[in-house]
This record gives structure tokens, sequence and C-alpha cells, in this order.
């Protein structure tokens, strides 16, 4: 299965940093692909709306390598203070069943016009990350 075709995603944001402390926990729910563009919405662990979704999916051609895809999603998170958008990049690998592993970096930035809009707030247990703070991301889609 083509990992652009899933329409949902749990991944974690940590620090690069030896504790790896997890900066946040989202939920892609609603994705869809259109022309490799994606679109869809970001939430927390109870369901709640933090940011709209944008991105890229591209899948990849790998000799003896089925089911991979080169994938980046923006968005934005926010606390009661502030907002920082998020770029994660990375690649997703369908190796049987509907399942797919989602592994990568992100980067944090001060977001501008076409980073999608936070439509909520992120769990107060998590601290934003600075503008130009790296890191790594994993999850699953499904």
């Amino acid at each position: 299965m083509d990992p652009c075709s899933l329409p949902e995603w749990d991944i974690s944001i940590f620090r690069p940093d030896p504790t790896g402390v997890l900066i946040a926990r989202v939920f892609f729910r609603n994705v869809k692909v259109t022309f490799g563009i994606i679109r869809g919405d970001v939430q927390d662990v109870s369901g709640n709306p933090i940011s709209d979704l944008g991105g890229l999916c591209v899948p990849l051609v790998v000799p003896n390598v089925s089911e991979i895809s080169h994938m980046t999603f923006l968005f934005r998170l926010k606390d009661a203070s502030s907002e920082i958008g998020i770029f994660l990049m990375g690649h997703a690998f369908t190796p049987t069943g509907p399942k797919a592993t989602f592994t990568g970096g992100w980067l944090a930035h001060g977001p501008g016009v076409d980073t999608p809009e936070a439509t909520g707030a992120i769990p107060a247990a998590f601290l934003l990350p600075g503008s130009g703070d790296t890191g790594s991301s994993t999850g699953s889609g499904t």
C-alpha cells in the first residue's frame, strides 16, 4: 500500500539531545493527497483540533523496494502565549499490510503566511520548541 493513500498518521516529535524529550504527540486525521499535496487536520490525543495540515507526499521508485514515499508535513503548534511552525520531513514505508512507518526530522520556524493555521492549543504538558530548533520524529499511519 502506498503511504500517500493513508488517511491517518500518529506522530511523536522528540528533541535531538540525549534526553530525547517528547515535544508533542500529534495525530493527523482526514489526510488526503491530491497531485502530491497533503491536506488534513492535526489533533491532540483527545481528538481536539490543533492545526490545519499541509505538506507533500511523493512515492519513490526504488529497485526491489516497494511502498516507500518521501513525505513532508507542515502545521502549527501554539500555547497560551505563542505559536511556532513545525516542518516534518522524512520517509514513510509500508512493508506489508495497511500500516506504514514514518521516520524523519523536524524544524521549528516562525510561522509564515503559507504555514497552515492553528485551530487550537497543545496540551500544557508540552513545551513549544524555539524557532530554528530541530529534532527527530517517528510515527505510524493507518
